[in-house]
């Protein structure tokens, strides 16, 4: 007989751990449902270091450009590129390009220049949504 109740309570033992499993993998399912990333989400991830905050990973969310993602990397390089430019090319607008009495003397690199120009911009503002270390 007392075997017998062994068998029975390795039976109940079994169904409830089973219980408990099926708990678990049904909660592990609904918390995944809110974790499904969409692809933009994760190319902000990959591309600029924004992401959601991930609870089960105890990984908290930001909404500010990681200061070492790919993208800022690649904003300071164009940069500097650009820096260099302007520092090759400024002192030969100044002194060689001769200024005629025209009104409407157009240096060879204007359309370039403006582009610089508004590429410096933007990073001003850009340098508001980047994060610090």
């Amino acid at each position: 007989a007392r075997e017998v109740s062994r068998e029975g309570d390795d039976d109940e033992d079994r169904k409830r751990l089973k219980e408990k499993l099926k708990l678990a993998i049904e909660a592990d399912r609904r918390s995944r449902v809110h974790t499904i990333v969409s692809r933009g989400e994760v190319c902000l991830e990959y591309m600029f270091g924004i992401c959601r905050p991930d609870q089960r990973l105890g990984k908290r969310g930001s909404r500010l450009i990681h200061p070492r993602s790919r993208f800022t990397s690649g904003q300071l390089f164009i940069s500097g590129m650009l820096l260099l430019y302007t520092a090759i090319i400024a002192p030969v607008q100044v002194f060689i390009w001769e200024f005629n009495e025209e009104e409407c003397n157009i240096f060879p690199t204007l359309y370039f220049d403006i582009f610089v120009d508004i590429f410096f911009m933007v990073e001003i503002v850009l340098q508001f949504f980047t994060g610090s270390l």
